[in-house]
């Protein structure tokens, strides 16, 4: 019956995107003209209309007519981010006149959508007397179909229960319509889209800052394969053990220890995991309630931290467009310790969590998965296929490797240690010179994390 379910759910999310209506072209070719204005022509358009003092650029805009008249605030507004995100880029801060109405003897934008040899060109101009200066590109509305790729992976997963296939088949999809102008033939080719996937990913390790992630975590995997080997890992979880006498002070350890890890969500939920699994394996807490406590830990805890890589990029994405609320985009941090106590979920979900570990009080198919285990002894269901490997579950220390704590407690300190100061000098050496005179004072952790 649950697959029957699961069919029907993703038969009517495939089937629903071709009962969408097309979106208005013009409405889609306002918005995504902004695309057209990289930081290379914004600063022309500053060195040509505007002022820089070096520091700061100074723009006004004047009149923007779109596709339609009626697009021309949907065109002000996405020139006035576009704007901003590239004055982000170029390490300038923003003075933008006229972003909700046209200042006087500022610059009139323009955009048209035209056919230029069978293709459809989009061009943003920018004007003021005699003088101008535009980018064009291509321009292909996306349709409803562009959904799909999504909604396949989504229905895929509800139909299978395989997340990676689901995945891997959703990027397909993408890839397939990706060739969908060069006919039917051409767009069903699994050969040919496989090759464009494959050429994606290639792109994407090709990018430092990707390649750092992904080698980051292999490097994080690498330590506990260490760690548990030489005996490390067994020696932290006999130092638990010690004080972590049954199934709830094992709960309650494994919740302090997702707080503690509090720099990055990937290296709490590995380290946390890699940690507690055996010692939850011996108390009989089932894996669901494992998966709950570090998942339930690691996200939350980085979310709301001042101090961990998941803040760094939320800042750069929203500081950009600080300047429209009448501030600078160097208070991007200072707006993300403000936010803090309205980050409902994370606040909650470490509270409920904690509640769960302290009360040992459980409901719906958590209370039966628990019943299970401490009932039975196993902590996977019959029927269940962990998504660790046994590879990874059943590695041990060594033969004739003693066990010592310290030996799990050198390595885990000296990469935290060396991530936090990382963080702290890739992003203080560009605010100052002298990169570690001040680095651990408000002004230094502020640098540290904002793209200014």
């Amino acid at each position: 019956m649950t697959r029957l379910l699961g069919a029907l759910a993703a038969l009517l999310l495939v089937g629903g995107v071709f009962l969408l209506p097309q979106a208005d072209e013009g409405r889609l070719a306002a918005a995504r003209a902004a695309e057209l204005l990289d930081t290379e022509y914004a600063t022309a358009l500053v060195e040509k209309f505007g002022e820089d003092d070096g520091t700061t650029w100074s723009l006004s805009m004047g009149q923007v007519s779109g596709i339609e008249a009626e697009q021309s605030q949907v065109t002000r507004q996405a020139v006035a981010r576009a704007m901003r995100a590239a004055a982000v880029d170029a390490g300038k801060q923003l003075s933008l006149d006229g972003t909700a109405s046209p200042s006087t003897d500022g610059v009139n934008f323009s955009v048209s959508l035209e056919d230029v040899e069978g293709e459809r060109t989009l061009t943003l101009q920018a004007a003021r007397a005699a003088e101008s200066a535009d980018a064009s590109g291509g321009f292909s509305p996306p349709a409803p179909t562009s959904l799909l790729p999504p909604l396949v992976a989504i229905a895929l997963a509800l139909l299978f229960r395989k997340p990676i296939l689901a995945l891997f088949a959703g990027v397909l999809a993408a890839g397939c319509l990706l060739r969908a102008d060069a006919g039917l033939l051409a767009s069903l080719n699994p050969i040919a889209a496989t090759s464009d996937v494959g050429l994606a990913l290639w792109r994407q390790l090709a990018d430092t800052d990707k390649a750092q992630v992904v080698g980051f975590v292999i490097a994080m995997l690498a330590m506990v394969g260490v760690i548990t080997h030489n005996g490390g890992l067994r020696g932290v979880m006999d130092l638990v053990a010690a004080r972590a006498k049954d199934a709830r002070r094992t709960q309650i350890a494994t919740w302090v220890m997702g707080l503690v890890v509090f720099f990055d969500d990937y290296a709490n939920t590995i380290l946390c995991g890699s940690t507690m699994r055996p010692l939850t394996d011996r108390f009989r807490v089932c894996r669901e309630k494992l998966a709950y406590l570090v998942d339930s830990t690691a996200a939350p805890v980085a979310g709301i931290s001042i101090f961990s890589t998941w803040v760094a990029f939320e800042v750069s994405q929203y500081a950009p467009q600080l300047p429209a609320a009448g501030m600078s985009a160097a208070d991007g941090y200072a707006v993300f310790v403000q936010t803090i106590p309205y980050r409902f979920y994370c606040l909650f979900a470490l509270a409920l969590c904690g509640m769960v570990a302290f009360t040992g009080r459980d409901f719906g198919p958590m209370l039966a998965a628990e019943r299970r285990a401490r009932a039975t002894g196993e902590v996977v269901r019959k029927d269940g296929t962990p998504m660790v490997s046994e590879l990874v579950t059943e590695m041990a220390p060594a033969e004739g490797v003693t066990t010592r704590a310290w030996r799990a407690l050198v390595p885990i300190s000296v990469f935290v240690l060396f991530t936090v100061g990382w963080v702290l000098y890739t992003g203080y050496v560009g605010a100052s010179e002298s990169a570690f005179e001040s680095a651990f004072e408000s002004l230094g952790l502020r640098s540290a994390f904002v793209l200014d």
